[in-house]
Parts: structure tokens; C-alpha cells; sequence
């Protein structure tokens, strides 16, 4: 024996300064954390809403990302899609969550300078131990594209910012203003920031996983969001008004596809969710989640999603197959092929269904279709004759509950709802004893629910329904009967597997009953064509205002094209726009309507504050203004959530000109029924003031709307905090925002540059985690499947407008650089220290 125990340490302890951070790592973690502390409270102290208390929930989520930065970034990421409040702060630069962004930096960052500061040369060995590099590492080249297009963002801002007149500083600017280029900058920025912290969660056991828990709850949130809408303003299940969605996400106020690319995104974690082996209650929660989506996904009523998720969800079913089947093509083609024919088959049944029956008989149908997967392991190789007694049996209570359905009040509802609880539970028996006798009760419960789903369709839609209904029972029976016969089961055997099939036949009838039963969607599909031409010449004109090689290389900057809509338009169609001035001791706001002809309601450019009003009560509002030219205001108090509105209040006075004599105009306005809703269902009300006439401006000084007891419900009525409370939306004109095209969106910001390198960049994780080193971590193709579902989305719409959804993008690309195939992975060499402290631990535990 020549190993000594007090040697090693002896060794290690001479060469501390070899093991420790470096001073000067460990003083720029301190420097990052001060410093992202310090901007935090900074934006927290000018926070329009109670700015003591941002200062304090800023503060708490720093100690709490300090303490468990495994869970605050998770639950950053969650929060995401709801924590947006500009439509009551006013402001669009800034907002919520930079805030959560900074605090989770400044403690996870604090949280890793006092790991290094406290470090020895034990511990860092056991970190080379047991956190391997190869776990999640940037590759050299994943590092300089990163760096490269950092820097050509850097440049856009800059760029950008001189584009606009260059800096200067006001929480309140908005789209044509030089922080406008801060406001899509930052969305990189912050996963530049974030990038180390990211990488070292993704090094912990389970990093991944509970990044993915992070954003399947976001996606649950944001639907969540978007179902509460729908209940206060359409019902669930009005598919022909035309009311399209915006959830949480107040970016939507002047158009854009902030939800749809949301949506894509997140939707391939949630899935993931489903997939996996965990627990139940995860499955459970991920095929809640993804319900909800799914939902979702209908109402935006948009063609983009209803392309992008199909082909996203293509992309996973591809890559998670090839995994699995371990590049069997026959295998995975013929699985490929089995699911299209089921969704074929689902489809049809569907669309035959609904046409004269309706939600109801579909619901029915689904019910039916449902209990097939499960009950053909219940009955398997049962006889004929066995088929035949159970049909009688069921025929005699299928006319026995028939005739109870007439005597009930929704008789037909009643006897499904029971029939359809009686057929669960004797298939359920049935797996669990396997006799002849509970096969045979299982078997007559299954065709009796047939002939009650036959019941709800007749009900409800006559004869032809009925005649439909028949046709498909009678199809979806056989199809049992013959699983049921067969050799090998045609239906998955776990219970998680079948749920998983259940889910997706859920989703393809809501969908055939969504897009075939609303008359908004047909009209959204029939115009189609019409609109590409719209988005064709769109995109020729946004591209003709870069002019000389300088822009082409470069782009404007970022975030000019709203301003180049309205200073260097061709098109005479110009957007409304608003600012406060202060101007001889006046502080006014300057309102612009659009310049548009024939300006109807939902063109109207609509400066807004969210209000408390009481129903059936009478207010009236004061309003000191001038205006240069003769105009007409347009006043409402209106149940709105971001730009519909359901029941309004509306007030119209003229102002004739006087350009240096303010007029005090008082306008009555009776609220009604507005605010009436029930509590679940809760309306948000809105003043909005804007102008009726093409190009009219106007300068307000203040407004004041008094109501019972003389209450002034409006906040900053004088605009002496800026637009602080004010808020703006356009509900139809929208193309003077956005170039509406992902690629061309770049090119205009950063020029054949930056695209080409968000081209390498993006395209990258794309192919790695598809096709490249990546491709067998497990989590690479809901990677895959994420990127291609925005890039989708991104053909028509502008997406890196919106920084909350950016920076998601951003930081699912920035995963996939750093996924790395599992057996792929290199050892990398050890240290000496390492190396000893390791053979030392082997012995201890032989």
C-alpha cells in the first residue's frame, strides 16, 4: 500500500489558486447581478401602478431565484403570457416582464458569484465530476454565431435609434420613437444574459424537464386566458361570430400574431408532457394543457396556425418515431400511414355527423368512438354468436330508453349521460376479470350507447341526423368487431397510449366541427387568395423603402418600419398616432386620426383607459381641447378586451377650429347594462376617445368623467405623467405596423446581414437537433418541432415584434445549440486533482 489519505489533500491545497474561479470571473458574476439588480429597481421605482410594491415583488423574486433558481426560471417562463399589463400602465417599451427577466438574473447570478466565492479546490473538482461538459455545451461555432448576430443586432439598435433622431429617454415612448429599437432588441439581449445560467440549469438532472414544465404551464395560462375570453364575449362554443382572440397578449392592439406564434412554440412542450414516461398526473396536466390548446388553436380563427400546428406536429411524430424505431423506415412509415388513415377515418365520421346533428351528435359520436379503443381488450377473440346476443339485448334497452327519453325533460341527454357511465364501467370490469359474462354486459353496454348517440342525433336534427348518425355507428361498430377478431390488436395496449389516440380524435372532430360549422371561417378560407395578393404587394412596397447599398447590407435598424409607414409611405392609407407635448406650461396629448377614406368604426385609432363605471348610471365627460381644423370626436365607454368590444355607451361632439383657444366640451354618456356580466365571466370596461374624421388632429389638455357621487373615474386625465393609464389599439388597420413576414422583417431591421445570420443561427439548432449530433437526445425533436411551427407562423406574420415571444423563441434555438446526443457526448480528461478525489471516493465506497 503506497496511497496515504493526507497526501491528496495536501496536494490539492498547494494548487488552491488553480482550482478556485478566477478573481476576475468571480468579480464580473458580482458586477452582473449588482447590475441587473440595479436596472430592476430602476424600471420598478418609475412603475406607473404602485411602484412600492413592484419594488418589493422585484426584491422577493431576487431572494427567491437566489435561493431556487431550478424553479424561478421555470416559473418565469410560466409567467410569461400573463404577466403583460400594459393596457392599464401605459407603457410599451418597458414592461412586467423585463422585470421577472432582471430578478431571476440578479439571483441567479448572485446565487453563482457565492458559489465562487465560497468554492475550493474540492468543490470544484466534484463539479468537473459530476457536471460534465458534454451535458449541455456550446459548440465553438454555436458561440460565434450567437456573438455574430448579437453584434448585428447591436448594430440594428444603433441604427434604429438614429433612424428615430436620435437617443433620448421616456418610460412612454411608443412605435415611432428611437426606444422602439430598445424594445425588440432586448428580447436577445436577455437570452445573451441568461445564456450561462440557462446552460448551467441545463447541466442539473432533470434541467430540461423542468424548463419543458415551464413552458407547457405558459401555454396552459395563456389558454386558460383566451377560454375566459371567450366565455365573456362569445360563449365556448360560437364558432360563426367574428370575434378573433388575442389572450393576454396586449401586442395584438394594432394586429400582429403574437398569440398564433405563441402557440407554435409551446405546444410541442406540452405534447412532450403526453409522451413521456412520468407519472400520471403529468400526463394528466399535459392532456389538460393540451385541450386547452387545441381550443385554442380554433378560435384564433387563424390560417397561419391551422398550417403551422399540423406541420410542427408532423415534424415531432417524425423525429420522436425515428427515435423510438431506432431508423426502421418501414416501421415508421407504416406508422405514419396507420395514423393518417385513423384521422381519415375520425375525420369523415366527424364531418358526416355534425352536418345535421350538430356539437351534440358529434359529442355523441366521439363518446362512442372513445370506449372502441379501450373495450377491444375487454372482448378480445369473442364469438359471434356472443355479438349477437349482445345486440338483442341491446336493442330491447336501446328501445326502453328511447321511450324514457321521451317521457324526460332533455331525455336523450339523461339516457346518454347514464348509458355512457354504465358502458365505462362494465369495460372496466370487464379488463379486470375477463369472463364471458362481463365480456358479453361490456358488449351490450358499448352497442347500447351506439343506439343512444342515434337517439341524440334524431333529437336534435331530425331524420337526416338520425340517418347520418346510423350510418357511422354502424361503421365504428364493425370497426370493433373486427378488432376485436383479430390476431393482433389494432389499438395501442397502455392505457397512456390509448388516452393519447383518444386526444387526438378529439382534436380532429372539434376541428372538422369548428372549421365546417362556422361561417366566419368559411369566409376567412374563401378569401384567402384575395389576401395573398394584399401580402404580396405589402411586402413588394415594405422592401422598395430600402434604398442604397448601406440599407440592403444593413437594414433601417430595428423597429423603424412603423415610423417609415407613416414618413415614407407610398400609400396614401396612413395609421392614427398619439404623444403628449409640452408646450408653453400646456401638457396636451396630440391625437391623430388614420388618414383613410371612408373611415368606419373599426378603423378608428383609439387612445383608452381601463375604468371602473357602475351600470344604468349616468356619466359625463369634460374634455379641453383645439384643434386646427373642424372634427368630430368620438367618445365610448365600452365592454372591451383588447379591441372588440361588446356593450357600449357612445358619445360623438364636433370641435370647430381655433388653434390657440381651448374649448370645454361636456359629452353625456349612459352606461346601461354595461358591466352587468357575472363574475366568471367578467367584461373589462374601457373610455376610449378617438377621432371620425380622416387625418383630423386634435389637442387634448384633459378629460375628467364624472360619474355618481362626482367621482372622477379616470386616472391621469391631464397627462401631466405622460400616457401613463392611456393606451392605444387600432381593431382593423393594421399593415402600417407590421411587414407581416418573418424574413422580410429582418431584412428591413438588419439588412442581407442579419438575416443571414439568424439564417445560420436559427437553421443550426434546426438541423442538429433534426438531422444533426443532436438528433438522438430525446428532447431535440420537441426542439425541432418548436422552431419549425414559428417559422411557419413566420411566412405571414411578424414575430420578433413582440419581445416576450422573441426572447421564447430566442431561448428554445439557444436549447437546441446545446443539446448534445447522449452517447455522442466526449469525457472530457480530468484534472490531476480530479482524478485522485475520484479514486479516493471509489474506495471509500468499495
Amino acid at each position: 500500500m503506497t496511497v496515504t489519505h493526507p497526501a491528496a489533500p495536501s496536494r490539492i491545497s498547494s494548487n488552491d489558486a488553480l482550482a478556485r474561479p478566477s478573481l476576475v470571473l468571480r468579480v464580473a458574476l458580482v458586477g452582473i447581478a449588482l447590475a441587473c439588480a440595479a436596472c430592476g429597481l430602476v424600471i420598478a421605482e418609475a412603475y406607473p401602478i404602485r411602484p412600492m410594491v413592484m419594488i418589493g415583488l422585484f426584491i422577493a423574486w431576487c431572494v427567491f431565484a437566489g435561493v431556487r433558481f431550478s424553479i424561478a426560471l421555470p416559473a418565469m417562463i410560466a409567467l410569461m403570457p400573463i404577466v403583460g399589463m400594459a393596457p392599464r400602465t401605459g407603457w410599451l417599451t418597458f414592461e412586467e416582464f423585463d422585470l421577472l427577466i432582471l430578478a431571476t438574473s440578479a439571483g441567479g447570478y448572485a446565487a453563482v458569484a457565492r458559489r465562487a466565492w465560497a468554492s475550493d479546490a474540492h468543490a470544484h473538482a466534484h463539479t468537473l465530476i459530476h457536471t460534465p461538459s458534454g451535458d449541455a455545451k456550446l459548440s465553438i461555432v454555436s458561440m460565434a454565431l450567437i456573438a455574430l448576430f448579437f453584434a448585428s443586432t447591436v448594430i440594428a439598435l444603433e441604427r434604429g435609434i438614429v433612424g428615430a433622431g436620435g437617443f433620448r429617454f421616456d418610460w412612454f415612448q411608443g412605435y415611432n420613437d428611437p426606444l422602439n429599437s430598445l424594445r425588440i432588441f432586448k428580447s436577445f439581449a436577455w437570452v445573451v444574459l441568461m445564456l450561462p445560467l440557462a446552460q448551467g440549469e441545463l447541466r442539473k438532472p432533470g434541467g430540461f424537464d423542468r424548463i419543458g414544465i415551464g413552458i407547457t404551464a405558459a401555454l396552459g395560462l395563456g389558454a386558460l386566458a383566451v377560454v375566459h375570453e371567450r366565455l365573456a364575449f362569445t360563449g365556448l362554443l360560437d364558432f360563426s361570430d367574428d370575434y378573433r382572440v388575442t389572450g393576454s397578449f396586449w401586442e395584438m392592439h394594432v394586429g400582429g400574431a403574437a398569440l398564433e406564434d405563441f402557440l407554435a412554440l409551446s405546444i410541442p412542450f406540452a405534447v412532450r408532457e403526453t409522451l413521456r414516461d412520468a407519472h400520471w398526473s403529468r400526463f394528466v396536466a399535459g392532456a389538460c394543457v393540451l385541450a386547452l390548446a387545441a381550443y385554442t388553436c380554433l378560435v384564433t380563427y387563424s390560417r397561419g396556425v391551422y398550417l403551422a400546428i399540423p406541420i410542427s406536429l408532423l415534424v415531432l411524430v417524425v423525429l420522436v418515431f425515428r427515435q423510438r424505431l431506432r431508423l426502421d423506415r418501414r416501421m415508421l412509415w407504416s406508422a405514419l400511414a396507420k395514423g393518417a388513415l385513423f384521422a381519415i377515418v375520425v375525420a369523415a365520421c366527424g364531418f358526416t355527423v355534425f352536418r345535421g346533428g350538430g356539437y351534440r351528435a358529434v359529442l355523441a359520436a366521439f363518446a362512442v368512438l372513445a370506449l372502441t379503443i379501450p373495450i377491444e381488450t375487454s372482448i378480445r377473440r369473442t364469438r359471434p354468436a356472443m355479438w349477437l346476443l349482445a345486440l338483442i339485448g341491446a336493442g330491447l334497452l336501446g328501445a326502453v330508453g328511447t321511450v324514457a327519453a321521451e317521457l324526460l325533460p332533455k331525455g336523450p341527454y339523461i339516457v346518454f349521460a347514464l348509458v355512457c357511465a354504465a358502458a365505462v364501467a362494465a369495460t372496466m370490469q370487464a379488463a379486470r376479470t375477463r369472463t364471458t359474462t362481463t365480456a358479453m354486459v361490456a358488449i351490450a353496454a358499448y352497442l347500447w350507447l351506439a343506439i343512444a348517440a342515434c337517439v341524440v342525433a334524431g333529437w336534435w336534427g331530425g331524420r337526416g341526423a338520425l340517418r347520418d348518425s346510423v350510418a357511422v355507428m354502424s361503421l365504428i361498430v364493425v370497426i370493433a368487431f373486427s378488432a376485436s377478431r383479430l390476431k393482433r390488436s389494432i389499438w395501442p395496449a397502455r392505457r397512456r397510449e390509448q388516452l393519447t389516440m383518444i386526444g387526438f380524435a378529439a382534436l380532429v372532430m372539434a376541428s372538422v366541427a369548428a372549421l365546417t360549422g362556422g361561417a366566419y371561417m368559411g369566409d376567412r378560407f374563401s378569401s384567402s387568395r384575395g389576401d395573398l395578393h394584399v401580402r404580396l404587394a405589402h411586402w413588394a412596397e415594405g422592401m422598395s423603402r430600402l434604398t442604397g447599398m448601406n440599407q440592403w447590407l444593413l437594414g433601417k435598424g430595428l423597429g423603424r418600419y412603423p415610423a417609415t409607414s407613416i414618413y415614407e409611405s407610398f400609400d396614401p392609407d396612413l395609421p392614427g398616432h398619439y404623444h403628449v407635448t409640452k408646450r408653453n406650461g400646456n401638457t396636451f396629448l396630440s391625437l391623430a386620426a388614420p388618414r383613410i377614406k371612408n373611415l368606419s368604426s373599426g378603423q378608428l385609432f383609439r387612445v383608452s383607459q381601463r375604468v371602473e363605471v357602475q351600470s344604468n348610471a349616468a356619466y359625463a365627460l369634460t374634455l379641453e381641447a383645439r384643434t386646427a381644423s373642424p372634427l368630430t370626436f368620438h367618445l365610448e365607454i365600452c365592454e372591451k378586451h383588447l379591441i372588440y368590444v361588446a356593450g357600449c355607451a357612445y358619445g360623438d361632439r364636433s370641435l370647430g377650429p381655433g388653434p390657440d383657444a381651448w374649448t370645454t366640451l361636456v359629452i353625456p354618456l349612459q352606461t346601461k347594462d354595461i358591466g352587468t356580466a357575472p363574475w366568471y365571466a367578467r367584461k373589462p370596461v374601457f373610455f376610449s376617445i378617438s377621432i371620425f374624421d380622416p387625418g383630423g388632429v386634435a389637442q387634448i389638455r384633459s378629460m375628467r368623467l364624472i360619474g355618481p357621487g362626482g367621482i372622477d373615474v379616470l386616472a391621469n386625465g391631464d397627462f401631466t405623467d405622460r400616457t401613463a393609464h392611456w393606451f392605444s389599439s387600432s381593431d382593423q388597420f393594421h399593415i402600417p405596423f407590421h411587414i407581416e413576414n418573418l424574413a422580410f422583417d429582418l431584412l428591413f431591421d438588419q439588412g442581407v446581414l442579419g438575416l443571414a445570420l439568424f439564417t445560420l443561427l436559427v437553421g443550426g439548432a434546426l438541423i442538429r437537433t433534426a438531422l444533426g449530433r443532436a438528433r438522438r437526445h430525446p428532447d431535440a425533436p420537441y426542439v425541432a418541432a418548436a422552431i419549425v411551427g414559428f417559422l411557419v407562423v413566420g411566412m405571414f406574420d411578424s414575430l420578433l415584434d413582440v419581445p416576450r415571444v422573441a426572447f421564447l423563441f430566442y431561448f428554445v434555438v439557444v436549447l437546441g445549440l446545446m443539446l448534445r446526443n447522449p452517447r455522442a457526448a466526449k469525457v472530457e480528461p480530468k484534472s490531476r486533482y480530479a482524478q485522485v478525489l475520484s479514486g479516493m471516493a471509489e474506495r471509500q465506497e468499495g
